[in-house]
């Protein structure tokens, strides 16, 4: 009886270590697979769109299993927010709600976004070489975005807006989504901060990269979220540095003024735009559809009140994470956008309630203005928590705020969290 027990710990074991592995390995390639999907599109390779939506689907099941072997808890917490979801849909279709099953696609990518933070975590606090491998996942995924966004620079791939006379405004490559673009190259460049805090030229030429790939991508959040967390991080970590980084910057952009002040203008051109044509609205919510659909939305709610409790299904017409995800669930989304804000706020609580140097001060500034940035992001123009790319970063974002010292206290911390 002992032995049968034995062979059947061992599968375990090993099934368990193989989905590892394979979750890994997929989050060390999420970015260039979302490449590789965005280029299908381009091209118009739609059998290859499908190739991938498939293999996302496998993972999603993967992500559950591996909960399954390692977390009953957790696991009975999933279970009952997807059971209610999918009960919804079904509802969606009985009251014959215009429910195309995107939801259920939604549904899995918002899981699996929720599930990145868990899996990290446990690669930073399960393996032995747990940081080597976190580091790895955002260092890879990092640099596989910045080239996107760098080849959108170069005219390739997709433009992230077009000029009256169809001038291409900003770039992301082959990354179809210019929101989910930025809001992932903002929490990729924060956690990059964090990760490499200790090396000075490796910092250089992170903040080199992110900022010349803020300029090329021209969005509202590129531009002043990567410029406010850069200023955060040197003003809190060293005040001479600060100065430098000031310094440095200015000479740059008055000595390469004429190279990206046309480019620029371009983008000035379009939110004057919007804000002389329809008010400072449709400038912070990006568009003047956004608005009106928005505006249509309440008009509904105020004379249906039941669908703020079952939802009407997935449109993603808001473009907007909080009225996107009530349309969608009703009230589950808003517990589902309240579950996200907690990921992202929480990092900074754990750091504030251990920090004692210079060094962890600045990490929880720069997590703080993240945080608070990627909320507005998700308030004002959507895309984050339903994005298929920002898995990978959301997830090292969280856990970078583990590492303001590489001790045991860190990987304590972690370890509770995936209680």
């Amino acid at each position: 009886m002992d032995i049968v027990a034995l062979k059947s710990s061992s599968r375990s074991l090993n099934t368990k270590s193989l989905i590892d592995r394979l979750l890994y390995t997929y989050f060390i390639l999420l970015m260039a697979i979302e490449t590789i999907n965005g280029f299908a599109t381009y091209k118009g390779l739609f059998f290859i769109n499908d190739l991938v939506v498939a293999g996302k689907l496998f993972i999603s099941i993967l992500s559950f299993t591996f909960i399954a072997l390692n977390s009953e808890k957790i696991l009975s917490r999933a279970m009952i927010l997807i059971s209610i979801i999918f009960t919804q849909i079904f509802f969606h279709h009985l009251l014959s709600f215009d429910e195309d099953l995107r939801t259920v696609n939604v549904a899995l990518k918002i899981f699996f976004n929720f599930f990145s933070v868990y899996y990290i975590l446990h690669v930073l606090s399960n393996w032995d070489d747990g940081y080597k491998n976190v580091k790895r996942i955002i260092l890879i995924n990092f640099c596989v975005i910045t080239f996107n966004v760098y080849l959108g620079g170069a005219g390739i791939g997709f433009e992230n807006y077009k000029a009256a006379d169809n001038t291409a405004i900003g770039g992301t490559g082959y990354l179809a989504a210019g929101n989910e673009v930025s809001i992932a190259l903002l929490l990729a460049y924060s956690a990059m901060l964090i990760f490499y805090k200790h090396s000075p030229l490796k910092l250089a030429l992170i903040i080199a990269v992110a900022s010349i790939a803020s300029l090329l991508v021209l969005s509202k959040v590129t531009l002043l979220g990567i410029s406010l967390v850069t200023i955060v991080f040197f003003f809190f970590l060293n005040k001479s540095l600060f100065m430098l980084f000031i310094a440095i910057a200015s000479t740059s952009l008055l000595l390469t003024y004429s190279s990206w002040i046309v480019y620029f203008q371009l983008a000035i051109n379009r939110w004057t735009y919007l804000i002389r044509s329809y008010g400072i609205e449709a400038f912070i919510l990006g568009g003047n559809k956004r608005v009106t659909y928005i505006s249509d939305y309440l008009s509904n709610l105020a004379e249906n009140p039941i669908i703020l409790l079952s939802g009407v299904g997935w449109t993603g017409n808001p473009e907007n994470n909080l009225f996107d995800l009530i349309e969608a669930f009703g009230v589950i989304g808003i517990v589902l956008f309240l579950l996200f804000s907690f990921i992202l706020l929480r990092p900074s609580h754990l750091i504030l309630a251990h920090f004692d140097s210079q060094l962890d001060k600045a990490v929880f500034k720069t997590h703080a203005i993240t945080s608070f940035l990627a909320l507005a992001i998700m308030l004002l123009a959507g895309h984050a928590i339903q994005s298929s790319m920002i898995a990978p970063f959301v997830g090292c974002f969280y856990a970078s705020s583990f590492l303001s010292t590489l001790s045991d206290r860190s990987r304590s911390i972690s370890k509770r969290s995936l209680k």
